[in-house]
């Protein structure tokens, strides 16, 4: 099930919810002595076990349970129990819990423990809380750290380590720095925008350097295919620049977003076919609402957290706005923006020669696979 995390069926469960119970078990076990021993020898009288009273027991493992459970979920995701069999507690969408969300499934489940059991025959694996609170047990294994963090390269040359870490040892995945506006053969003006006599504004993206970073809100230069810096008026002809494109990934609501494809993102940046000029998460609430995410949002998984701090700018609030009216209500969606580089010396000669680019598009596969059909079955 690439492209989504697993959510965890009934057996999983009722293991992680086993060792929670053990060890508020033990805990109620511990305190209750400890009071009492302490008690005695305050008071001077000789320690005797209590005797057993089954409504006062259920009531004070009901409330340990209640502060264990809402802690836990609002704080980390999950309880030592989950953790131990790998399990995380998200929102539909994929987010954590929040406070109030946290306590009220944990009074649903002290309350009401039976509701697990519609997990057995739920074909999303959901109980009866999940229903009413709109959550998710997934399956969320907690990742091995890797000792290099995932290095950026500066304005100066100099490498600048990002706190987090790098999903496999090899060469950083993006080196960030902003650039103007660029379309191809269209004249860059000195305000950074292309010509408006320029045939198609699809093309028109910035050009992000590779040797370059620039932050605390400098001006950017764009970079030339030589590695130095063009002026605001030169051509598109002086910066060596593959067409840009962009991608919009969604997660349904009941969907949590992960890192699995990201190592195949990481691999075409690392053979140099792309170059990721901005990436952005966002979620479409259920009344239409757009929330921007920030990579912490998605907890520790290593295939996102690797992005974390790497963002140029280059998308900003009315490219959410323009992106999210393409989504679904609940829906948590990946922004991309990428230059093709595999293709910046073919683009850039063509410009040289005097021809640019008219019309563009994307053939679906379906569309191709069923062509490729049909020219084989008149060719049989």
């Amino acid at each position: 099930m690439s492209g989504e995390r697993r959510r965890a069926g009934f057996v999983s469960r009722v293991g992680a919810d086993l060792i929670d119970a053990v060890i508020v078990s033990v805990v109620t076990v511990v305190a209750v002595l400890g009071v009492r021993m302490f008690s005695a020898l305050f008071a001077g009288r000789v320690f005797t076990f209590p005797k057993a009273n089954a409504l006062e027991g259920a009531g004070i493992v009901s409330l340990l349970f209640l502060v264990y459970l809402t802690f836990f979920w609002a704080t980390i995701g999950r309880t030592p129990g989950k953790q131990a069999i790998g399990l995380r507690i998200v929102t539909s969408s994929g987010a954590p819990l929040s406070w109030p969300r946290a306590l009220g499934r944990a009074a649903f489940c002290v309350v009401l423990p039976v509701g697990l059991l519609l997990a057995v025959v739920s074909r999303r694996n959901a109980a009866v809380h999940d229903l009413v609170l709109r959550t998710a047990v997934v399956y969320d294994f907690a990742p091995r750290r890797r000792s290099r963090p995932l290095a950026l390269a500066t304005s100066e040359g100099e490498s600048a380590p990002a706190a987090v870490p790098a999903v496999r040892e090899r060469t950083p995945v993006a080196s960030i720095g902003i650039a103007r506006p660029l379309e191809v053969g269209a004249q860059v003006t000195g305000n950074g925008h292309a010509d408006p006599k320029s045939p198609r504004r699809d093309d028109v993206a910035p050009a992000i350097g590779s040797e370059h970073v620039e932050r605390g809100g400098s001006t950017p230069q764009r970079p030339s295919a030589e590695g130095g810096h063009v002026s605001d008026t030169a051509t598109a002809d002086d910066v060596q620049v593959g067409p840009i494109d962009f991608i919009l990934v969604e997660w349904p609501a009941d969907h949590q977003p992960n890192g699995e494809a990201m190592p195949h993102l990481i691999d075409l940046v690392d053979r140099g076919v792309i170059r990721i000029l901005d990436l952005a998460f966002i979620r479409k609430e259920m009344d239409g609402t757009i929330v921007r995410l920030e990579i912490a949002d998605f907890g520790d998984d290593e295939g996102i957290m690797v992005f974390e701090g790497v963002s140029s700018g280059v998308i900003g609030d009315d490219d959410v706005d323009e992106a999210s009216g393409a989504l679904e209500p609940g829906a948590t969606a990946a922004l991309l923006v990428y230059e093709n580089t595999w293709a910046a010396p073919f683009a850039t000669a063509l410009r040289k020669a005097g021809a640019q680019l008219v019309a563009t598009g994307r053939i679906p596969t379906n569309a191709l696979i069923s062509a490729l059909d049909e020219l084989e079955s008149a060719n049989s």
